[in-house]
Order: C-alpha cells, then sequence, then structure tokens
C-alpha cells in the first residue's frame, strides 16, 4: 500500500506518494483545475493500490 498527500493551494495541488514504511517515492504539482484534477487521478492510478489524504484547505474549502 502507498500513500498521497495532497497539500492544496489556491492555484495548485501538490501531492507527495510515499510507500508503508514513509519513504518517498515521488512528488508532482498539478493544477488546482479539472484538468489538473484529471492528472491527479491519472498519476494516482500509476501509483495504485493508495490511500489519499488532503491537508486541510481552510478556506479552500468553504
Amino acid at each position: 500500500m502507498q500513500f498521497i498527500g495532497i497539500d492544496a493551494h489556491k492555484d495548485t495541488l501538490v501531492a507527495a506518494a510515499v510507500d508503508s514504511q514513509g519513504r518517498p517515492l515521488d512528488s508532482r504539482t498539478f493544477r488546482n483545475d479539472r484538468t489538473g484534477f484529471a492528472a491527479l487521478a491519472e498519476w494516482s492510478a500509476e501509483v495504485a493500490p493508495v490511500r489519499v489524504g488532503v491537508e486541510g484547505s481552510g478556506s479552500l474549502g468553504r
């Protein structure tokens, strides 16, 4: 099992993948729009199986 953590910003999503031991595998930056969401989904499928966590985004979620 791998894990992806996502830090959401106004214009970008910064994602980092780690293995079950917490060792870094990869990190990517995606646009925070539909195109970026699709690219993030495609990338996460390459890392699968995966669990995803999103950092609290403050006002972005409101």
